[in-house]
């Protein structure tokens, strides 16, 4: 959990269901299917996300490493009370069409991408490629029970998105 502008905010992470795939992980151990599995992902991510909720919090950010961006687009549909993902391991820009970008730079989708969580409530997914390439820039706003105003999103269009990590852009920011 944090706290930003006064306002709790909880943050659960996840990582691979396969990290010998990716790494050597020597004295991990896996729990739950050794395979890329969401629906047995979100389950074993629920109660961690349910604890936050327990707490009071009611504005959750899953953090994710599960190398596909599709899992995580498919992800955030199957847990509740989730308002933000942010999708790792994939390398995909996620960008629109005022994003400053490198040359030669194609963004896969459109930043950010809007699915409705397992309640039907909005769920923004993001994604930004490898090495510090990009900054990622996302401000959303809330009701005060914890639900985003997706409406609000066109309020900050011109802060959101994948910006080029170059001196002039990182300044900015």
């Amino acid at each position: 959990m944090v706290t930003v502008g006064g306002k709790k905010i909880g943050l659960v992470g996840a990582t691979t269901q396969i990290p010998a795939s990716i790494s050597s992980p020597s004295a991990v151990r896996v729990i739950g299917p050794q395979q890329n599995d969401m629906e047995a992902l979100a389950a074993m991510l629920q109660p961690k996300i349910d604890a936050l909720v327990e707490q009071g919090i009611n504005k959750i950010v899953l953090m994710s490493h599960l190398q596909q961006y599709a899992f995580e687009l498919d992800l955030a549909t199957r847990v509740k009370r989730v308002d933000v993902v942010l999708a790792a391991g994939s390398h995909a820009l996620f960008a629109d069409g005022d994003d400053v970008l490198r040359p030669g730079d194609l963004p896969i989708e459109a930043y950010a991408v809007l699915r409705s969580n397992a309640d039907g409530d909005p769920v923004l997914i993001v994604s930004t490629p490898n090495e510090c390439a990009d900054l990622g820039r996302l401000v959303v706003a809330f009701r005060a029970e914890g639900r985003m105003i997706t409406d609000r999103l066109l309020d900050f269009v011109s802060v959101n998105g994948a910006w080029a990590t170059t001196p002039e852009r990182v300044a900015e920011a």
